[in-house]
C-alpha cells in the first residue's frame, strides 16, 4: 500500500454507524458529540486530505527535478567532458531566452560523533582554567556553543563558529584539534530553485513552499 493510502485512512472513521472514535480509540456515539467537535473533526480531516495530495505532488517534483537535472550534467559531460557546475555539484541552468532560471545547490551537512564528548571535556577545562573577571563574557560565549538543543544534540554550525574563536590559552589548540575530529561528514543535501525573470530584468524565486506563498500573497 502507498504511503498516500495510508494517510488517507486517517480520515476514515472506522467506528460502527451512529458512532466516532476518539482519541482513545472508544467508540462516542454521535448525538453525544457537541455538532462543532464533529464540524472541526471533518474540516481537519478535508484540509489534511488537500496536503497528502500536494505532499505526494512534491516528492515526485523533488524526484523529478533531481533526475532532469542530473541527466543534463551528465549528457553535458559526456559531450564535452566536462561538469556543469562547481566542485560541489552546483549548478545554474538557463533557458534559451534567459527568462527562466534553476539551480540546483548541494550542502555538505556535518555531525557530531562520540569524540564529541571529549572535546567537550577539554574545552570545559579550559573555560574553567581561566580567570574570572574581564574573561566572563568569553566564558558565557563559549558555553553557548556547547549548549544542547531539545534533543540533547550539539549545533554543528555553533561549533564550527566555535573554531573560528581566537583563545590564548595554551590548552586551546587541543581541544580544537579534538573538536575538529569530533566533526565528520554525515550527508549531502540538495536544494533546487527555480526563478523567473520580469519584463524589468529581475529574477523572482517561484514559491515552493507554503510560507514564500503566503508571503507572496500578501505582497501582491
Amino acid at each position: 500500500m502507498k504511503t498516500i493510502e495510508k494517510l488517507y485512512e486517517l480520515t476514515e472513521n472506522n467506528a460502527p454507524p451512529g458512532f466516532m472514535l476518539d482519541a482513545d480509540g472508544n467508540h462516542m456515539r454521535l448525538d453525544r458529540i457537541k455538532d462543532i467537535d464533529k464540524t472541526r473533526d471533518e474540516v481537519v480531516k478535508k484540509l489534511f486530505k488537500g496536503c497528502v495530495v500536494i505532499s505526494d505532488e512534491m516528492q515526485a517534483l523533488a524526484k523529478f527535478l533531481r533526475t532532469e537535472v542530473a541527466a543534463l550534467v551528465e549528457k553535458s559531460f559526456a559531450e564535452y567532458g566536462k561538469n556543469i557546475g562547481g566542485k560541489k555539484g552546483n549548478v545554474t541552468l538557463f533557458s534559451f531566452d534567459r527568462r527562466i532560471k534553476i539551480e540546483r545547490a548541494r550542502q555538505t551537512r556535518l555531525a557530531a560523533n562520540e569524540r564529541m564528548l571529549i572535546a567537550a571535556k577539554l574545552i570545559e577545562q579550559c573555560v574553567e582554567s581561566w580567570t574570572k573577571g574581564s574573561n566572563r563574557n568569553l566564558q558565557a560565549v563559549v558555553k553557548g556553543y556547547l549548549r544542547l538543543d531539545s534533543q540533547g544534540c550539539y549545533s554543528v554550525a555553533k561549533l564550527q563558529s566555535l573554531r573560528r574563536l581566537k583563545i590564548d590559552d595554551p590548552n586551546w589548540p587541543a581541544a580544537m584539534e579534538a573538536l575538529a575530529d569530533a566533526l565528520e561528514y554525515d550527508s549531502t543535501a540538495e536544494y533546487f530553485r527555480v526563478y523567473y525573470r520580469d519584463d524589468q530584468g529581475v529574477y523572482h524565486q517561484l514559491p515552493l513552499d507554503m510560507a514564500s506563498i503566503n508571503n507572496l500573497e500578501q505582497s501582491a
